[in-house]
């Protein structure tokens, strides 16, 4: 599976290096970032990332996944999924839904339930948006534990059917 990472914050790095552990072809690209971690190509910038990805996993900051989505629509591939980690409120997880829509891209936005770097990749997820189910599959064939909330983006996070919650 060939995965784009954005963003090689705490999270992306973690992401990245498992990802790359596991098997995956992996690209990453950040704009702060000197090199990448063990195994992880780092690409000159988003475009490049995600060219050829199946996925594309964005670790960015809140306030940088709306430019962090317009770059990486124009050389994402149709069947590929946007996969938003990103800290956004549910107006904007919505909007960045309706933009990878548009674009023929399918959208999932990701809740991390959990920090990061004790579990690493075991950490829980909560998948919800257009390609909820997409990236739920392809998630549990990387071993990494993600529940489905529905097809709606940024729903709010309190579900009593969430079995990763409790």
């Amino acid at each position: 599976m060939r995965i784009a990472v954005l963003g090689l914050g705490e999270a992306g790095t973690i992401y990245a290096t498992d990802l790359a552990a596991r098997g995956a072809h992996v690209a990453a690209a950040d704009p702060r970032a000197a090199a990448a971690p063990a195994g992880v190509v780092l690409a000159p910038g988003t475009a490049e990332a995600v060219r050829g990805a199946d996925l594309v996993l964005s670790l960015v900051g809140a306030r940088a996944a709306s430019t962090a989505l317009a770059e990486a629509l124009p050389a994402m591939a149709p069947s590929a999924v946007f996969a938003d980690l990103n800290t956004a409120g549910p107006e904007e997880k919505r909007r960045l839904a309706q933009r990878a829509a548009e674009a023929g891209v399918g959208f999932a936005d990701v809740a991390v339930l959990a920090p990061v770097p004790r579990a690493r990749l075991g950490t829980p997820l909560l998948v919800s948006g257009p390609a909820e189910a997409a990236l739920t599959a392809q998630f549990a064939a990387l071993g990494i534990p993600a529940t489905g909330a529905g097809p709606e983006p940024g729903p709010p996070r309190a579900s009593s059917s969430c079995a990763a919650c409790s």
